[in-house]
């Protein structure tokens, strides 16, 4: 039999080959849930766990597995192959991708009983700007990179002539990973974490346009905001937005709008480091300050 692991409950969700590789992506997670199961018998109640947990896992990994099945009976093994199996005479483990598609096929020289199938994984190149040190997460159905900048108009110090652009690329993985950017401006806009909102509220925004269905995770290198959205946001709704003072949270009519936009989305909020070879993020970089600086002149 051929085991397999779901883990769920985190933002690393997904189908993984190991248990060992299941439990080191959840390690970090205390209410993540990790739930084996065998092909090709409960591939279909896998197939159930997955969409009652609203988690997506790429149809080439299905396949996949009834693949090793069919190895695995063609060469009379009873386990997967020997290179995932720890403690084994087989070499080192090497570290896998979860998200890579694994192609089968059957051995041709059948007066080699021994012959072991032959696997070919797959070498479809990626695009250029996606050569980066992150992969898009396998349980999201669409991602989100915003980003936001700030930049001085000419005409001397005054502080309040400033020039701002934003930049939200929408990556819709349940459609072939088509791309959507949003961008603009807005005169006057005090500081980079209030173009930082802008962006989130234009993509979230733009998002309840479309029929996308499954989880959204939105990347933002402003840990600010990212902290603001995760822990303080829906207290601020229930308090109408107001601090303790009795004075208004900061920005608080921006914030506002994102809430009205975000809080029927399956959405989750999750920082990233700015300018860190990350394609996405520098893409959004790049149109945000071009966007200030198209006005700046």
């Amino acid at each position: 039999m051929v085991e397999f692991f779901i883990v769920s409950k985190c933002p690393l969700e997904g189908m993984y080959k190991t248990e060992k590789l299941a439990k080191q992506v959840s390690a970090s997670y205390k209410d993540a849930v990790i739930k084996r199961f065998q092909a090709p018998e409960d591939i279909p109640e896998a197939h159930k766990y997955c969409d009652d947990n609203l988690i997506t896992v790429n149809p080439n990994l299905w396949q996949s597995l009834k693949d090793r099945v069919k190895a695995d009976e063609a060469s009379g093994m009873k386990t997967a192959d020997p290179a995932e199996e720890v403690g084994t005479d087989a070499g080192p483990v090497l570290p896998e991708q979860p998200a890579e598609a694994v192609v089968v096929g059957e051995a041709g020289d059948e007066k080699k009983p021994s012959a072991l199938p032959v696997v070919r994984k797959n070498t479809v190149p990626a695009k250029q700007h996606r050569a980066t040190q992150m992969q898009l997460p396998q349980w999201a159905t669409t991602v989100i990179f915003t980003d936001g900048s700030v930049l001085p108009m000419p005409g001397g110090d005054d502080k309040e002539r400033m020039v701002g652009g934003y930049a939200a690329l929408l990556v819709f993985r349940s459609m072939n990973e088509t791309e959507v950017m949003i961008s603009g401006y807005k005169e006057y806009p005090r500081e980079p974490a209030y173009m930082e909102m802008v962006a989130i509220y234009k993509a979230l925004k733009r998002l309840n346009k479309y029929k996308t269905g499954g989880k959204i995770v939105l990347f933002s290198d402003c840990m600010e905001v990212v902290t603001a959205f995760n822990s303080k946001l829906t207290g601020w709704h229930e308090c109408g937005y107001k601090l303790k003072n009795g004075g208004h949270v900061k920005y608080w009519k921006l914030w506002k709008k994102i809430w009205k936009v975000s809080h029927k989305l399956p959405l989750q909020v999750q920082w990233i480091k700015g300018h860190a070879k990350n394609g996405w993020n520098i893409r959004c970089d790049k149109t945000a300050k071009a966007e200030a600086k198209l006005r700046v002149g």
